[in-house]
């Protein structure tokens, strides 16, 4: 199930609102700088209905094989792994996105 759209702004919420160790005020960071690097980050909430195709069995026959190919959606939030910082004392943030396709049905 994608995630909720306040859901995935809560997350990007958590994400500004981490405080820093001592090594991580040390080095600069602020709060402007994690939100342009989450700012550069995509949220999507994707939903397609996808095409139906007819293949024929013969170029004479009035048999075909129809094929549904149903629906297709894409949806992420950012999540924050807490205590995990890179190089610069960023917070690490996985993308953690679900891809989804339902309804396929194949029929002759």
């Amino acid at each position: 199930m994608p995630p909720s759209k306040p859901a995935a702004a809560a997350a990007v919420s958590d994400a500004v609102e981490i405080k820093w160790d001592d090594d991580a005020a040390e080095s600069g960071n602020t709060i402007s700088d994690i939100s342009e690097l989450l700012s550069k980050r995509l949220l999507l909430d994707i939903v397609m209905k996808l095409p139906v195709i007819v293949v024929p069995l013969s170029s004479t026959s009035t048999s075909a094989i129809v094929m549904d190919l149903g629906g297709f959606s894409i949806a992420n939030e950012l999540r924050v792994v807490p205590g995990v910082f890179n190089n610069d004392h960023f917070p690490a943030v996985i993308d953690w996105t679900v891809f989804n396709l339902s309804n396929v049905n194949i029929a002759r």
